[in-house]
């Protein structure tokens, strides 16, 4: 399968780690420093600000023939120079780990986190703090390989519990987006040739609140069916093709069904060696973040082309567009966003960034929503 440009191991840039019995610990901290024009994403009257943001996190990994363990943790604190209600901190734990059994597969992941929605996101529900929330997931998967066949088997679950918003004195409830989401699903994949597989795969999902909003219930369940192809020819080109359909019921009577047709699809194509293109799509059905629009049908498209400019230089530009289409209402938004960045590697120990982006959104319809605005990134990461 191709690899990007980014992506690529450069031995000589990565961090050794540190032996911990039979495992390998990868300690690491990032700083950034950025300048948002337009924090709160709103339209007129943007606030801008600087922002200090300290990340440190940890990956433990053991990778033997047939088996793997991977631990990893990070805390985000972030801190602004005048907008100090935006100030935030978030955590994040997640293992995941596999054991093969001659042609069985057996995959095994948790994780747990306390993590923010930032403004202009989807999960935006409220402008002026940080919406933040606790999420706890697991999942269970087994696959068997039989000659050209593969089938798969997966199942797991989320819980999220939203924390009440203090803002300018007053407490914005959350809790009626408290909910948790379980999916059970399949995947068989048959191989044509070297670089070439089919493959069928359904998942059906439940999603669970703990609460109705004034008698108003935000349950559902659904499923999506797709078939598509996957390819990969050496490092050159790979990717992978899926078009299908989704239905979701809701339990409130005036919500009813949304359904239609779902796709995604991604491509890596190393065009030179110095040089990767990278393209993403999809169709997804979303929760959504008001009581009264029960889904967001969200389509998304996003290019990226990096540049390998030295051996420890990359340069990257990337472009992004995204559709909402809040079910049960009228709105609908487009968001568009162009960006650039550099990464210098300076040895296996401290990486260098910068980077700058610009976004754009459209909005219309009830609780309409446009904005613009600019983003400039400094970074440094220091890894052992």
């Amino acid at each position: 399968m191709a690899s990007s440009v980014g992506a690529r191991s450069k031995a000589a840039y990565e961090a050794p780690g540190l032996p911990l019995g039979g495992l390998r610990f990868y300690p690491r901290a990032d700083l950034r420093i950025e300048y948002d024009d337009n924090v709160f994403n709103i339209a007129p009257d943007p606030r801008g600000d600087a922002k200090a943001t300290f990340e440190p996190g940890f990956e433990l990994v053991e990778r033997t023939p047939d088996a793997g363990l991977s631990v990893k943790g990070q805390a985000t604190l972030t801190r602004y120079a005048d907008l100090k209600v935006q100030n935030n901190e978030q955590y994040s734990l997640e293992a995941a780990g596999h054991k093969a059994f001659g042609p069985v597969r057996l995959d095994l992941s948790g994780s747990y986190g306390l993590l923010a929605e930032m403004a202009g996101t989807l999960g935006d529900a409220v402008i002026g703090a940080p919406n933040t929330y606790s999420r706890l997931a697991g999942r269970a998967g087994l696959s068997v390989a039989l000659a050209n066949l593969t089938v798969s088997l997966a199942g797991g679950a989320e819980r999220f519990d939203y924390r009440t918003i203090r803002l300018e004195g007053l407490d914005v409830l959350q809790n009626y987006r408290d909910r948790t989401a379980t999916t059970l699903g399949g995947r068989a994949s048959l191989r044509l040739g070297p670089a070439l597989r089919v493959f069928a795969q359904g998942r059906y999902n439940w999603q669970d609140y703990r609460q109705d909003f004034e008698a108003i219930s935000q349950d559902s369940q659904g499923y999506a069916l797709s078939g598509g192809l996957a390819f990969g020819f050496s490092e050159l080109l790979s990717g992978e093709v899926t078009v299908g359909y989704l239905s979701q019921d809701y339990d409130e009577p005036a919500s009813g069904t949304v359904s239609g047709m779902t796709y995604s699809g991604r491509l890596i194509w190393n065009v030179t060696t110095l040089v990767t293109v990278k393209l993403n799509g999809a169709r997804t059905l979303e929760a959504s973040p008001f009581f009264n629009q029960p889904g967001v049908i969200q389509d998304s498209i996003s290019l990226y082309v990096d540049y390998e400019l030295l051996r420890n230089l990359v340069v990257s530009v990337n472009t992004s567009y995204l559709y909402y289409d809040y079910f049960g209402s009228d709105r609908r938004d487009r968001q568009f966003r162009i960006g650039t960045n550099a990464r210098w590697l300076l040895g296996d120990r401290f990486e260098v960034g910068l980077g700058f982006s610009h976004r754009d959104q459209s909005s219309r319809g009830f609780e309409a929503r446009p904005f613009t605005g600019s983003t400039a990134l400094l970074s440094l990461r220091v890894k052992f």
